[in-house]
């Protein structure tokens, strides 16, 4: 039976099992490209699932003080054949677990379990949190997700987690909630609003379930690695401060208001300034709808949303995130919104999550006529922000005056 529920953004059936060919197809070549290069007659390179598999062979080899140290990582990926991309290494100590089990796998191969079996699920768990709207949040953050491809970054992982979380939320069965979103810790930055809302309003066996998955993982992953291992990861996130502040990373490719900021040419002091206010601004947002008791569908999306802009440090690979919140609200905006504001929405979220993949497609040319870009994808990621909590506040008074 035909859906009669109204679209906010057209998408053909046809279209939408295009694209999901496309990403497949993507991902096998990028597989080969990273896997198997003599097969196309390249010389090997890398993208960043190699990091992980390095990461995690010297995680089997009891060797994580070299991935935690930048200068000894850099020295230590100068013996692997190839070259590979500026990646200091961050991760809280849990994730080394991932990258171990990745490292079990030729890298053609273990990047198309990673990539597929996320990408997989995130699709199914879309569906599941609106079968009328899947396909639309896909294209919504499609540029997203190509880029997340060609990376063999984690974002569809971090994204199906939160759309678990949802899934199990809005299904009331907190301690399946409090698991996925305790898994989420591996990336604590992108969680602290979907946290907020979770101690407030998930009630005891979901935040308690959450922090008992933490404290699980944390304790596993010292008696592995060591206890050492909290002081590596301490100081590698000291070190990245210092990467962060000399604008060492891509921050064409980061959708932060630092990133946005430093790279028009405010010294770090004054764009981090704008970064706290930012992030603050973002948790008074979800509070606001905590307090205002909006729907839960559209407190949750705004904490992912609003949540994705508290850090300094976030990629536009992150952005495949904003896929479950938009699943969740996209039937609300569709309904409460004119057509002039359904369009700049789209544009907000094809700047947001599109300047990285475009950057990195002018990259050479670009580099060859030393222009550097700045980072639009925070301004893009700010407006579809202001618009999506200028719709929802819309739609709960007018909700509202109906049921009244």
């Amino acid at each position: 039976m035909r859906s009669t529920s109204p679209a906010f953004l057209v998408t053909h059936a046809g279209t939408y099992r295009t694209v999901r060919l496309f990403m497949a197809l993507l991902a096998m070549i990028t597989a080969v490209q990273i896997g198997w290069p003599h097969l196309l007659g390249q010389a090997q390179s890398g993208v960043d699932y190699n990091i992980f598999v390095q990461v995690g062979n010297l995680a089997r080899a009891g060797d994580l003080a070299t991935a935690y140290d930048a200068i000894a990582f850099e020295s230590y990926q100068a013996t692997q054949p190839g070259t590979f991309p500026f990646m200091p290494w961050t991760y809280p100590p849990q994730f080394n677990f991932l990258a171990a089990f990745l490292s079990l796998f030729p890298v053609g191969v273990g990047y198309l379990l990673f990539i597929g079996l996320c990408l997989t699920a995130l699709l199914i768990c879309l569906h599941r949190l609106a079968p009328d709207y899947a396909a639309q949040a896909v294209m919504l953050t499609l540029p997203a997700m190509l880029m997340c491809i060609r990376a063999g970054q984690n974002g569809f992982l971090t994204a199906t987690l939160f759309a678990l979380t949802f899934i199990f939320v809005l299904s009331a069965r907190p301690l399946r909630a409090g698991t996925a979103l305790g898994l989420l810790a591996y990336k604590p930055h992108l969680g602290l609003g979907i946290g907020l809302v979770a101690l407030i309003r998930g009630g005891a066996r979901l935040w308690g379930t959450a922090l008992l998955v933490v404290v699980v993982a944390l304790s596993l992953a010292t008696w592995a690695f060591g206890a050492e291992i909290w002081s590596y990861f301490l100081s590698a996130i000291r070190e990245s401060g210092v990467f962060l502040r000399a604008a060492a990373y891509p921050m064409e490719r980061m959708v932060s208001v630092y990133a946005f900021l430093i790279s028009t040419g405010l010294p770090a002091s004054a764009a981090m300034t704008g970064q706290a206010i930012m992030a603050a601004v973002a948790l008074g947002l979800i509070i606001f709808t905590l307090l205002r008791r909006w729907s839960l569908r559209a407190t949750l999306a705004v904490s992912l949303v609003a949540g994705l802009t508290v850090s300094p440090y976030a990629y536009d690979y992150d952005l495949v995130a904003l896929s479950p919140a938009l699943a969740l609200i996209l039937p609300t905006l569709a309904r409460h919104s004119t057509r002039l504001e359904r369009r700049a929405l789209i544009a907000a979220l094809i700047l947001a999550t599109g300047w990285g993949l475009l950057s990195v497609i002018l990259a050479r040319p670009l580099e060859a006529a030393a222009i550097t870009l700045p980072s639009l994808g925070a301004p893009g990621l700010l407006f579809a922000l202001a618009l999506i909590i200028r719709l929802l506040a819309r739609a709960e008074r007018e909700d509202k005056r109906v049921a009244a």
